[in-house]
């Protein structure tokens, strides 16, 4: 398990080194505690063990790549407080896992891909988010998506699922 500092000596952590954590395929559990306002690029790209990730509501931002090929990740509950998922943030992530879900409660800006080839099964996005921009699920292995009344737009491909798999999807609107 990782559990990420709160302050080293009188200085105050926020956010944390890019790629920290990259390959690190040891790694099952991380907490990341309040006052962590951003989880930087790749921070654990490629953490194939990575099963659980606690994230403290004072999180505003993942970056990109943060989670790209954590494939044994489950069940992901983004705060309130985050307003940007970056690009691919959750490409490739829980693929063997079985019914993971994915919760945004934030008011949320999806960038390019940022759930995109992800087995979760569920995705919740609760609050007034952003999913204007192309395939935010593309190649998701999606079957229950709620999209919050906030939501008003989708981008071209938002759920692309082109490549020769038929997965039934249940729809919940406001």
């Amino acid at each position: 398990e990782v559990i990420l500092p709160q302050t080293i000596g009188d200085v105050t952590i926020s956010d944390m080194e890019n790629a920290l954590f990259k390959g690190h395929t040891e790694i099952k559990s991380v907490i990341i505690p309040e006052g962590y306002e951003v989880i930087s690029r790749e921070a654990f790209k490629d953490c194939t063990s990575l099963e659980r990730v606690e994230i403290a509501s004072s999180l505003t931002e993942i970056a990109a790549y943060a989670f790209d090929g954590c494939t044994a990740l489950g069940d992901i509950t983004l705060p309130s407080s985050t307003v940007a998922v970056g690009a691919y943030a959750f490409r490739n992530t829980n693929t063997s896992v079985d019914g993971a879900t994915f919760i945004c409660k934030g008011n949320a800006v999806f960038d390019t891909w940022a759930l995109a080839e992800s087995g979760f099964k569920t995705v919740q996005f609760l609050g007034n988010c952003d999913l204007s921009i192309d395939a935010v699920l593309g190649y998701a292995k999606v079957e229950n998506l709620t999209i919050g009344e906030g939501t008003e737009v989708l981008g071209s491909n938002f759920a692309s699922t082109d490549f020769g798999e038929t997965t039934p999807l249940t729809v919940s609107l406001p």
